[in-house]
């Protein structure tokens, strides 16, 4: 973004305040003054452009592309600048972070994190209800995690963690299930399930949406990529998505693991719900 006005007028303003201190000749001040008035009238003329450009160029009905970003110079008032450093401390973000975040809501553009941050809020309260998982989301963060226990002696735990990506790609973000265990059997059963995760999914999630989530099994923890959605969503379908689905993989888990469930039991039961959803992530 280019402009004939410099980035750096609050800096002139500040020599020129100091220069015109010096001058004593009163009519000198006066047209020092001016100058600073003009310079302030120009800063505010850029911003408003700006803000304008964001608004018309750069607003997308997804709200999810990556906005560039370009350091600017403002002149703020000293108590204005100190109650927003209290208020971004309050609420776990930074100066220019919080700027940023008033400066789109007053231009109506949905910045890629207040997406993310309410599609994660919106999956915590979908989930709140429920007792086999327990949300954890601290606001202003691009992750959030859940609790599940499994039905198997000592109650061993499994979290879930959600991590959404502000730029666009193959994927908008990924679901990674962390899992602490002692017990080789429990291990080598949930192996075998992420596995039988896998292949269900490329027997019947890529030939409906032509798309292919990325995979990887870890010691102690499996992941998988969160595809873009097929059509345009708003916070709250892509929140229920990723909510339903979550439950179906938690839920359906424990069924292989218990033995209440064979893998052919576990297959109907994704394909069934699976062609029931309208959105697919």
């Amino acid at each position: 973004m280019t402009s004939s006005i410099p980035l750096h007028i609050s800096d002139c303003c500040v020599i020129i305040t100091k220069s015109r201190s010096k001058i004593k000749d009163r009519k000198q001040k006066v047209k020092i003054q001016l100058l600073i008035n003009n310079l302030h009238i120009h800063l505010y003329k850029y911003l408003d452009k700006v803000c304008r450009r964001c608004y018309h160029g750069i607003k997308n009905k997804k709200g999810w592309e990556a906005m560039k970003k370009t350091l600017y110079s403002l002149m703020l008032n000293d108590e204005v600048v100190r109650e927003v450093d209290i208020l971004a401390h309050r609420l776990g973000t930074n100066r220019s972070a919080l700027i940023n975040q008033i400066l789109a809501e007053y231009v109506d553009y949905t910045t890629p994190e207040r997406r993310i941050n309410d599609v994660l809020s919106a999956i915590e309260q979908l989930m709140a209800p429920s007792r086999e998982l327990v949300p954890f989301f601290a606001p202003n963060t691009f992750s959030m995690s859940l609790k599940s226990s499994l039905e198997y002696k000592y109650r061993p735990t499994v979290k879930y963690e959600v991590e959404l990506y502000r730029g666009t790609g193959d994927a908008i973000g990924e679901l990674s299930v962390i899992f602490r265990t002692q017990s080789g059997s429990l291990i080598r059963a949930m192996t075998d399930f992420f596995r039988l995760w896998k292949r269900i999914e490329d027997a019947h999630l890529v030939p409906l949406t032509g798309k292919r989530a990325s995979y990887a099994l870890y010691d102690g923890k499996f992941v998988r990529s969160i595809l873009v959605p097929g059509k345009d969503c708003s916070t709250d379908e892509l929140a229920s998505a990723l909510a339903e689905y979550i439950k179906m993989f938690d839920k359906l888990m424990k069924n292989y693991l218990t033995g209440r469930m064979d893998e052919h039991e576990i297959e109907a039961a994704y394909y069934s719900q699976l062609i029931n959803s309208e959105v697919h992530v």
